[in-house]
């Protein structure tokens, strides 16, 4: 029978990690951040997240970990991968919203605008409602941690090596960079935390 191994707190909820990788979480969902769908605002209950392209909990990948940033969230799973969730405005979840969760993120938009409780920085956004994985651009080594910031992600691998994306800003530690960084970057220089 699976136990708690780790709990993670965001601003508004909670997950707890089990140890056979299974994820449960509770609280309030404002920005996606309990990541069971745009339909569940708030669990009482602790529910499971589904982690992978099946929504079927019994199919879910395996997580080792979760970081809350101020609106978004990242797993790490079991097997190296990451999963993000939560706002994506600035390329903080480490994708860009397509198809479904783009019109999602503008039809909340829209009804946030008939309320009169738009401005111009809540057009800009766009929320991811469910965990997906990270694609990344390089040929990464499997991912041992990752730290979701306010408007940012770093990611470390199990080589060392040392990710980030986000909003263009020196916490991103690219150097000079001219826009967002809407999937995962060596930092500059390609720094390493160890070598092989």
């Amino acid at each position: 029978r699976a136990y708690p191994s780790s709990i993670s707190l965001g601003p508004e909820c909670t997950s707890v990690i089990l140890s056979d990788g299974k994820v449960i979480t509770f609280g309030s969902s404002s920005s996606g951040l309990l990541g069971l769908g745009k339909d569940v605002e708030t669990m009482i209950e602790p529910t499971e997240i589904t982690f992978g392209p099946s929504s079927s909990p019994a199919a879910s990948t395996p997580i080792a970990n979760i970081s809350y940033g101020s609106r978004h969230a990242i797993a790490i799973a079991k097997d190296g991968s990451a999963f993000s969730w939560g706002l994506s405005d600035h390329g903080r979840l480490g994708c860009r919203p397509q198809g479904q969760d783009l019109l999602k993120g503008v039809q909340i938009l829209k009804q946030a605008e008939k309320k009169g409780r738009s401005s111009k920085s809540e057009k800009r956004k766009r929320v991811i409602w469910t965990p997906r994985k990270i694609h990344f651009q390089e040929n990464v080594p499997a991912l041992v941690e990752a730290c979701a910031g306010f408007d940012n992600t770093v990611f470390l691998s199990e080589a060392g090596d040392v990710l980030s994306c986000g909003r263009m800003s020196g916490q991103l530690g690219q150097g000079e960079i001219m826009s967002d960084v809407h999937h995962p970057a060596p930092m500059f220089g390609g720094l390493r935390l160890w070598h092989n």
